[in-house]
């Protein structure tokens, strides 16, 4: 696996842009159609979530 270093400026973009992306994907659960997020049904959409959270976690540890 390759390392990546990133700026303080960097790192708060990118968290930012996982966050807002977290919002998109807890709203789209709700859908019909969870085919934006391509999980086949609610508990893979979740699965996925909880995923994106975990390593959200991580890069604000960082």
């Amino acid at each position: 696996m390759a390392t990546i270093t990133l700026t303080d400026q960097e790192l708060k973009i990118l968290v930012d842009s996982l966050e807002s992306s977290r919002i998109d994907w807890r709203d789209s659960l709700f859908d019909a159609e969870l085919g934006c997020i391509g999980a086949p049904n609610v508990q893979e959409a979740q699965s996925r979530l909880q995923d994106v959270e975990a390593m959200l976690c991580k890069l604000k540890a960082a």
